[in-house]
């Protein structure tokens, strides 16, 4: 019997199948108490073991002896499921030649698979720590394989067959892929004998008459300067154990059609709502107009083709757009301009300007944005020595919008005058106190005081337009000497920040 070996893949999102889950039991929550004190799977009505081997049921409903569990380093009653109260624990093993076999378990589908139509398998699984005669092999010892869990389908139940008393593993199993763990550049991969669940899938499509699924470990020999045993050590040893749960089996669609409304100027569309959630994260996309994007705007009603592109089969989505008639702009929680307008100061004194325009674009839009100039100029940054209104189109494969950009040349050197004298007679003339400054740009910060010849504080402000009317307490100060300070900030790079101070005489 012919039987195929599919990569499985790993993800920390927990997915849920939506379609109907083609394994019965899938959860491990169904379950007579079996008569033994450990929960034996051979004594269960649907789930068998493929390698003759035991494999014990975990399940919060049914007694589990303490001491027959610490016989079994692999059981480890304080582990929860991964969801639900129920689920499978195996062992692998190794002999003194190095030969690793290891348990598994399978099952008979609800119904058949079908020739030539797509399936998504998905299951959880947790990795106790390995151990040798009791005790943690050791650095040496390096057992994490480069396929450590092996998943089969196949038309009759799903067997090993071992040879003699080495345990060599006879599967006559044709691959067709080796089992990847995915994320490789995480801690998932440094720490995987946690005993934490994970969560791999993949999808597969069927020759069609499969009846049965199965999942074990691998079973293969393990490199012979390996140091996980010694020459002449007698009999087999405990390398590792792991545990299965929320195993399930779906069809996959071969096509999607989906309908979607945007307002008359425009919308976001996201695939996500369109395409299920257990596909979505693993799956790329490409739209008939180049664009890659999973959310992009959409401006113009019609037919749009979207090719979801996964590692077993390509599925076309068709997305039908429509103008909707009550649409309104809290439909919509991000901004989608209609076209963007800055105005630009570039100063001359320090020579022409680099600007870039992404600074003037909303973060949302930048990803991949190229920008096309009227006069023929192409780019995000250029060095501006002119004044002059410019005009802009922003562009990727799934968007546009127009910008339309005024330079002003302007000698950017702020210059502040605070008067050296004042008198707050009314008679219209010089009557209040105030630095006059001449700036292309606002302050973002202001601060202006004035103390007597003691240091005591009689005014300030944070407003550029107040000044002081020569008033202390709503009293006429008398005539004589005081002094001032000004911090002043317009935020620029360069001489934006200004702190001056001094002295003003105030004369009747």
């Amino acid at each position: 019997m012919k039987y195929w070996l599919y990569t499985l893949l790993l993800f920390t999102l927990a997915f849920t199948i939506n379609a109907q889950n083609l394994v019965p039991n899938g959860d491990f929550e169904i379950i007579d108490c079996p008569t033994n004190n450990i929960n034996s799977i051979t004594e269960t009505a649907t789930w068998y073991a493929c390698s003759g081997a035991d494999a014990y049921w975990l399940h919060e409903d049914c007694p589990l002896d303490p001491a027959i569990a610490e016989s079994v380093f692999f059981i480890n009653p304080a582990t929860e499921a991964y969801s639900g109260v129920g689920y499978i624990s195996l062992e692998g093993v190794m002999t003194r030649n190095g030969y690793i076999a290891s348990e598994g378990v399978g099952i008979e589908l609800t119904e058949p698979l079908q020739a030539g139509v797509p399936y998504f398998f998905q299951m959880a699984a947790l990795f106790q720590n390995e151990r040798i005669a009791g005790q943690h092999p050791g650095n040496a010892c390096q057992t994490l394989p480069p396929r450590f869990m092996e998943v089969y389908v196949g038309s009759e139940k799903i067997q090993v067959r071992r040879e003699s008393d080495i345990l060599d593993v006879t599967t006559g199993i044709s691959s067709n892929a080796n089992l990847v763990l995915v994320d490789s550049t995480s801690t998932v991969e440094e720490n995987f004998y946690n005993n934490q669940w994970y969560l791999f899938s993949n999808c597969f499509i069927a020759s069609g008459g499969e009846t049965h699924i199965g999942v074990m470990g691998s079973n293969f020999q393990v490199p012979a300067n390996n140091g996980c045993v010694a020459e002449g050590e007698p009999g087999a040893v405990y390398l590792f154990g792991y545990s299965l749960d929320a195993v399930q089996l779906a069809e996959m669609p071969t096509e999607i059609e989906a309908d979607r409304n945007i307002c008359d100027n425009g919308g976001w569309v996201d695939l996500q709502g369109v395409v299920s959630n257990i596909y979505f994260d693993y799956a790329s996309f490409l739209w008939e107009d180049g664009c890659t994007l999973a959310r992009r705007v959409i401006r113009r009603p019609g037919v749009y083709q979207v090719d979801m592109i996964l590692p077993c089969i390509t599925i076309p989505i068709t997305l039908n757009i429509s103008i909707d008639e009550f649409c309104s702009a809290v439909m919509y929680t991000e901004e989608m301009p209609e076209s963007i307008a800055e105005n630009i100061v570039i100063c001359t004194d320090e020579g022409p300007a680099n600007i870039n325009l992404l600074d003037y674009t909303p973060e949302v839009l930048r990803n991949d944005l190229s920008f096309d100039w009227a006069d023929g100029y192409s780019g995000a940054t250029r060095i501006l020595d002119n004044s002059a209104v410019y005009e802009i189109w922003a562009t990727t494969s799934c968007f546009a919008f127009p910008m339309t950009l005024q330079a002003e040349l302007l000698a950017c050197e702020t210059k502040i005058f605070v008067p050296n004298a004042f008198s707050p007679n009314l008679d219209g003339v010089n009557d209040q106190l105030r630095p006059f400054i001449n700036s292309p740009w606002p302050a973002i910060s202001y601060q202006f005081q004035v103390f007597d010849r003691w240091g005591q504080l009689v005014f300030q402000t944070e407003n550029p337009d107040e000044a002081w009317d020569g008033k202390v307490k709503n009293k006429i100060a008398d005539q004589g000497v005081f002094l001032w300070s000004l911090e002043y900030d317009t935020g620029q790079e360069n001489g934006g920040k200004t702190s001056l101070s001094g002295d003003v005489m105030l004369i009747y």
